[in-house]
């Protein structure tokens, strides 16, 4: 949507608010309104005033949890892509997105790991220099402060 849409869009679902604060249609399109535009933790204020009025009206819990997606809080988002699942397993757009956020979580799953696969590639050395530096400490202060358990002589009883 063009920015021009999107104010419009806003215009609209306020009017409506302004007659009906409670409408649960407004509330949750003001919240995709906000969200698509990148105002996320707005667009979610909205998404939660509709849930309080109906704690499990689908439109809102599956925005919310696109908004979650979004802002890479995976596991919260299936969760309630997975509570509109309970209520309606053929809701196309929970499996849609729960899939979607399933994909983006590998996806950066595999991204992390991946640099950080990098990471020890590019710094085998700077590891075992690491190791061999704290051993190396150890020793020598094991060395310098003897502890006493270490000069006992362990006596033979036999």
């Amino acid at each position: 949507m063009r920015l021009e849409q999107y104010t419009e869009a806003e215009s609209v679902f306020e009017h409506v608010l302004s007659i009906n604060i409670e409408n649960l249609d407004a509330l949750n399109g003001l919240g995709a309104v906000f969200a698509n535009q990148g105002e996320i933790e707005k667009g979610m204020n909205y998404f939660d005033k509709a849930l309080e009025i109906d704690s499990e009206y689908a439109s809102a819990l599956s925005n919310k949890a696109a908004a979650f997606r979004d802002l890479g809080k995976y596991d919260e988002s299936i969760r309630i892509y997975d509570k509109v699942l309970e209520k309606d397993p053929q809701n196309q757009i929970a499996i849609e997105g729960k899939q979607k956020t399933i994909e983006k979580k590998l996806e950066e799953s595999v991204s992390t790991i991946g640099e950080f696969s990098n990471i020890i590639k590019s710094i085998p050395w700077l590891f075992l220099i690491t190791i061999i530096g704290a051993a190396a400490s150890l020793i020598g202060a094991i060395k310098m402060f003897k502890p006493s358990w270490l000069s006992k002589k362990v006596i033979d009883t036999k």
